[in-house]
């Protein structure tokens, strides 16, 4: 067991995380309006109407919960951490009001979006979180294995869909190795073709410039042709194995099909002097 934790420790994020889009405005706008609602619907909520305005602080943490998981999920944390503070000083009521329930998305995010260090760190620290609320709300036995299964739960799903986003990953890099060595077959028998060609007329040229001059000039030009074409359709299909589309997925789909239409014109092509071979 001792190498799992350096591994962990050393784990990177996870690639394809979502810029900041429409729905997670919607998100906050609706995290927004269910504490108003909240804090209107319940006005002898302890410490109101401050409590309200610090959930409604929080929510836009949300929009960067996958670019800064650590961060964001250690400031739901702390406004939780700092309620529950409250009420152990003041003696008073629950102060968290339900809207609170947001830092478990920041919870699967930190496990979703966030790096082995990030998580090492901010576990314990949510733990601690979750132990000061469980003695400041006086928390009953079937409270704390309820919470605690509840935060396993979210954590463990995370886990799993990043283990799932991983293993898709693998297998895109697998198919986009194996295209790129179709490819990188292809273009070898493509310019050996040509260059084949460019050679034999090449050396029938030779035999013919001194009996045929005009005809040894056409096929100078025919040369001069067929390594024309043989350049640019080497440099089409070099430009897609460095494409940068490999990376996101359109190596998989919008690669492919540049790729196919260039394959099926490289190894279909071929020179009006060729059957001189």
């Amino acid at each position: 067991m001792r190498p799992l934790w350096p591994a962990i420790w050393r784990e990177p994020r996870p690639v394809g995380a979502r810029p900041v889009g429409r729905a997670d405005w919607l998100l906050v706008g609706g995290f927004e309006a269910a504490a108003v609602i909240e804090g209107l619907a319940r006005p002898d909520l302890a410490g109101q109407p401050y409590v309200t305005l610090l959930a409604m602080a929080l929510m836009p943490a949300l929009l960067w919960r996958r670019s800064h998981p650590l961060t964001t999920c250690l400031i739901g944390f702390g406004v939780a951490g700092l309620l529950s503070v409250i009420q152990l000083v003041a003696g008073t009521e629950d102060l968290g009001p339900t809207s609170m329930m947001v830092i478990l998305i920041l919870l699967y995010s930190l496990v979703r979006w966030g790096s082995g260090r990030e998580i090492l760190v901010g576990m314990p620290c949510i733990a601690a979180v979750v132990a000061l609320g469980m003695f400041a709300a006086a928390a009953t036995a079937p409270d704390l294995i309820g919470g605690s299964l509840l935060l396993l739960l979210i954590a463990s799903l995370a886990a799993v869909f990043r283990a799932r986003a991983d293993l898709w990953q693998r297998q895109r890099r697998e198919i986009r190795t194996q295209e790129r060595l179709a490819l990188a077959r292809e273009l070898h028998d493509t310019v050996a073709h040509h260059v084949s060609a460019i050679a034999v007329q090449a050396q029938a040229g030779g035999v013919i410039v001194r009996t045929q001059p005009a005809q040894a000039a056409q096929m100078l030009t025919a040369i001069e042709a067929e390594a024309t074409r043989t350049l640019a359709e080497m440099r089409a299909m070099v430009r897609v194995l460095r494409e940068d589309d490999w990376e996101d997925g359109g190596g998989a789909r919008g690669g492919g099909g540049r790729a196919g239409g260039i394959l099926p014109a490289a190894g279909g092509r071929r020179s009006p002097h060729a059957g001189a071979r």
